[in-house]
This record gives structure tokens, sequence and C-alpha cells, in this order.
């Protein structure tokens, strides 16, 4: 594994929840939860535009790499910090959002597998079955802006991205044959198909 690199985009002014990363959850920042799930792997990088981040991150000697402060998302922050560590071509990089912390090692070691075998330029990204919900559910759900819904074709390769608060899927007729799952926010490609997702 030791051409797979994870970066964690970790912006301090959050639209949503300012200075999430750094609130606490049972004493932990969110920054320290995502580090301790992720540091069994070679190559972590905490990828911040923040000082006070910095601290964070060299206080429980993690990796950081230090980016600009605007980017229009995590992604871009994500490749930024790749040219900073000079990868290769066929580096894989797994962009793992810092708010993600049920996220399960396997998962990235499925996606790592996926993208180091095959031939072909590839995204791979992760989703939760929501079939079978009650009403009860959709009412709590989409009124979470933090819940991403990813729309699949039959071969289960993504269409489009929403946020559940704002569109939902579920109420067009055209999307009614085609699966919709709840997305986890982690996401892998090869160092040579950055220019292509932003």
């Amino acid at each position: 594994m030791k051409n797979l690199f994870i970066i964690v985009p970790a912006r301090l002014n959050s639209k949503r929840l300012p200075n999430k990363v750094l609130k606490k959850i049972n004493g932990k920042s969110l920054v320290q939860h995502i580090w301790e799930k992720l540091k069994l792997f070679p190559n972590v990088y905490i990828a911040t535009d923040s000082e006070k981040v910095i601290q964070e991150v060299k206080k429980i000697k993690g990796n950081y790499i230090f980016t600009k402060e605007f980017h229009i998302n995590g992604t871009e922050r994500c490749n930024e910090a790749a040219d900073k560590l000079n990868l290769n071509d066929n580096d894989i990089i797994i962009n793992v959002q810092c708010d993600e912390l049920s996220v399960n090692p396997k998962l990235i070691i499925e996606i790592y597998e996926l993208l180091n075998d095959s031939k072909k330029e590839i995204i791979a990204t992760v989703s939760s079955n929501l079939e079978n919900k009650n009403k009860k559910f959709w009412d709590s759900y989409n009124k979470n802006p933090s819940n991403v819904d990813v729309l699949f074709d039959n071969n289960f390769f993504a269409i489009d991205f929403k946020r559940a608060n704002n569109y939902d899927f579920r109420k067009f007729k055209q999307f009614e044959n085609l699966k919709i799952g709840h997305h986890i926010g982690i996401y892998g490609y090869q160092k040579k198909n950055t220019l292509k997702i932003k």
C-alpha cells in the first residue's frame, strides 16, 4: 500500500458549522477522531488552511499539509495537497471527509484494491442502502443538510449527487427505476485523474 495516500480536507470555516473540525466529541476534536481511525494506514495527511488545525494535528502527532484558504470544495483541497506531495500519476488518493467518524477502514482497503487492480480510469465512492425505510426515517433524513443522496444507474455508476434537504430524487418519476443511496464522504482516484474531478 505504498502508493496509497489518504487525504482529509479540514477547512476551519465551514459554512454550515464554523470550526466544525475542532469541535469536541467525548473530549476529542473531529480531527483527532478521524486521525485515530486512519493512522493505521501508511500515508495519511490532514489538508488544511488553518494554523489552529495544524496545531491540533501536531498535538496528536499527525501529518498535515498546509493549503491555500479558498477552494471550491474538499476535493480541490485534496488535489492541491496531492500536488504538494509530488505524487506519481498512478498513486491512489482516497479523500475522506473529516466528519466521517464512522468510516470503516475495510471500505478504504476495498476502494484501494478496486483502483489498484483496475485498468480503467475510474473514481470510486461509497454509499449505504436506503431501501425499505419508513416515513419517520425520511422525514428526519430529508431535513438534515449533511445528508447527501447519490443516484445510480442500473450498473451502479453514479449519475448525480444532491443534498437531501434540497432535492429528493424519490419525488421524480424519471428516477423511479434507478437506485438511490446515502452517500458516504469517501472518494478514491488515481493522481492522474485529479483534473477530472473538482
